[in-house]
């Protein structure tokens, strides 16, 4: 480890290994952020358990003496210092060995000079300890926070490691490549007295990413980390207009920018006609009368769809190039009363039907779509001409996108119907003799197969249907489709003997469905 006269710094940069875009991001969490401040509503993706309480708060005495009030009747005549600040404020007794603080930075605008404070122990910044003198000819308001007992931050000497040990640790933990370079600095915490590492890791794919962590000194555990990149947001109705008669709010990924496009690491999206969207800020919610519109929808939801396969399916299914990221057009005047995924681009293109409800604005279609990409690169259906493979294709396609939406009824908006054109969980349907019929009758039958199990085991059929899709090809029959089903349970959720636990509720639900005899 350096000396403690100055923090560690290293340069970083590169690319991401398989990191933590699987973390779920959570909001909230009282820790301190770059500027010293409580961030807020940054999203902290995992903390020790009851670090964010242990003392790292502002509202410990300990800590400092919090410097708020403007008081320029204290200030007029002064010069801006540490002198000034100490006798216009009443800090006489202020002791600031063994601390150092030294000016950082300073900004002259309309209301005067701008200099920034901050102190360190033993050479290591004193995470929040930061202060602001402002002054025009005089000095007339001090804003921030100054440590007031030095001796109770103060940790002792720190345990040593190279700048090298912690970034292997880094890596570790967040599964970047070796090379992956990491910016890392020595702090120490108010109130715990303790020592860490504060790591700065700027990732550029799936989407640009600037996350920090806190790593103990002791153990070179995970403390904390958090994005302190602003995730952009949209406005879409959670499946379709037909559904919901108001629009939501949903977090995404923060986006490159400004100006700011509905692309990134998992989705792009953009007409077939005109300029796709661009705004100054990434708050997106354009009206429906805007072409922007139906961009929102499709990002928001191809994004939904990927994030419920992303729990399914293996790193190398989804992270092929048609999945990253999955391209979209909206629009599209080439595919009137229709919405395609075309294998030989890897697009997912959508149209309006009756010239007047665009397909892009429901998310069963767009996850519908979606799917039959993740079927063409895990079971190569999309060449074969046998009417089985089809409706196994579009059943299992409705299934993923109700699965993940937690709703049986497929094509409502589009078709204007209540109900649905297709359902999940329709009473009474069965198999046609000898398995004869359109693929996407032979598919909402198999639909129903699949949703009578969920029924039963929940989220696990969700698994089970995946898994299964890794036996299926190009010449598979229905026949065997039960077997495929039951295999991939036993693998995924064994039982007693050679089956999984689920085997039986499999075989009802498939009988239920057979022909009548």
């Amino acid at each position: 480890m350096p000396t403690v006269d100055e923090p560690i710094r290293e340069s970083h940069g590169g690319d991401r290994g398989d990191l933590a875009w699987h973390a779920e991001f959570t909001e909230g969490g009282s820790f301190l952020g770059d500027d010293g401040l409580p961030p807020g509503g940054r999203r902290v993706l995992a903390t020790a358990p009851g670090f964010l309480q242990a003392g790292m708060n502002y509202g410990d005495t300990r800590f400092g003496h919090a410097l708020e009030t403007l008081r320029p009747e204290r200030a007029r005549g002064r010069r801006c210092g540490l002198e000034t600040l100490r006798a216009d404020y009443g800090l006489s007794d202020l002791v600031l060995s063994p601390l150092a603080t030294t000016a950082t930075s300073s900004i002259t605008s309309r209301t005067g000079t701008h200099t920034q404070f901050r102190t360190f122990v033993r050479g290591a910044r004193l995470l929040g300890a930061e202060f602001r003198i402002h002054a025009r000819d005089e000095v007339y308001a001090v804003t921030g926070r100054l440590v007031e007992n030095p001796g109770a931050v103060d940790p002792g000497p720190p345990r040593a490691w190279t700048v090298a040990d912690v970034q292997a640790r880094i890596r570790e933990l967040l599964a970047l490549p070796e090379g992956f370079n990491i910016d890392v600095e020595a702090v120490v915490l108010p109130g715990v007295r303790m020592w860490a590492f504060r790591a700065a890791v700027l990732l550029y794919s799936p989407h640009p990413n600037d996350l920090r962590l806190l790593i103990s000194n002791e153990s070179l555990d995970l403390l904390t980390i958090y994005s302190a990149s602003r995730n952009a947001t949209a406005m879409a109705y959670e499946i379709n207009p037909l559904r919901s008669a108001t629009k939501q709010s949903f977090t995404l990924g923060p986006l490159a920018g400004p100006p700011y496009e509905l692309r990134d690491g998992m989705a792009d999206v953009l007409p077939r006609r005109g300029k796709r969207l661009r705004q100054d800020d990434d708050d997106f919610d354009p009206s429906e009368k805007e072409g922007g519109f139906d961009e929102v929808q499709a990002f928001v939801h191809a994004r939904r769809g990927l994030e419920f396969f992303g729990d399914l399916l293996p790193a190398e299914i989804m992270n092929s190039p048609i999945l990253r990221p999955v391209k979209a057009v909206v629009r599209d005047f080439r595919s009137p009363d229709q919405a395609w995924f075309v294998p030989s681009t890897g697009e997912l293109d959508f149209g309006d039907y009756d010239g007047i409800r665009p397909s892009a604005r429901s998310a069963d279609v767009v996850i519908h779509e979606l799917g039959h990409a993740v079927s063409h690169l895990v079971c190569d259906w999309t060449e074969s001409q046998v009417v089985s493979v089809q409706g196994l294709n579009e059943g299992f396609a409705d299934y993923f996108a109700c699965a993940a939406l937690g709703s049986p009824i497929m094509l409502d908006y589009v078709t204007n119907t209540l109900g649905g054109d297709r359902n999940c969980d329709r009473p009474g349907l069965r198999f046609p003799r000898g398995f004869r019929a359109e693929p996407h009758a032979l598919g909402e039958v198999w639909a129903n197969v699949l949703w009578s199990i969920r029924a039963v085991v929940g989220p696990a059929a969700d698994r089970i249907a995946a898994e299964s899709l890794h036996f299926f090809d190009g010449s598979s029959t229905f026949d065997a489709a039960p077997t495929y089903l039951e295999g991939a349970d036993a693998k995924l959720f064994p039982g007693d003997g050679n089956e999984g636990r689920h085997a039986s509720v499999v075989r009802a639900a498939w009988e239920a469905r057979l022909p009548d005899r």
